[in-house]
């Protein structure tokens, strides 16, 4: 058998929330970066790079808050006790939200590369994507 105690339940829970507080505070300072101090030559990437810090943020509300996923290690499994779940929301919906933003997030993490890449590549190359 493998108990959780309601303690250490609500110590996990308090661990999510500090860790939600400092990304935030961490996110705030990446946004004002990226919106106030990028320098001129940096604005094409900029979009791609405020895409992913704003994915970053829904994931940490999405996991620290809305979710709160307690983990049953060494047993490859977990159950939420977030907001979502007190609401009585479904699990495949959870799991739904929960891949739709990691998808976003690596979709943006690939724009971000591959403009950085097309902008490095010679225009005569075979590699140089046309802009359709």
């Amino acid at each position: 058998d493998f108990f959780i105690s309601i303690e250490l339940e609500r110590a996990l829970s308090t661990g999510l929330l500090i860790h939600f507080i400092i990304a935030s505070l961490l996110n705030s300072l990446a946004f004002y970066c990226l919106l106030r101090e990028t320098p001129p030559n940096q604005h094409a990437v900029r979009f791609y790079l405020l895409g992913i810090q704003v994915i970053l943020f829904i994931f940490d509300l999405e996991m620290d808050i809305l979710l709160e996923p307690i983990s049953l290690l060494p047993i490859p499994a977990a159950y939420f006790i977030g907001l979502l779940p007190r609401a009585g929301v479904p699990l495949p919906w959870l799991i739904a939200i929960f891949l739709n933003v990691v998808t976003t997030l690596g979709m943006f993490i690939i724009f971000c590369l591959l403009h950085k890449h097309q902008t490095i590549i010679d225009d005569s190359s075979h590699f140089k994507l046309n802009r359709v």
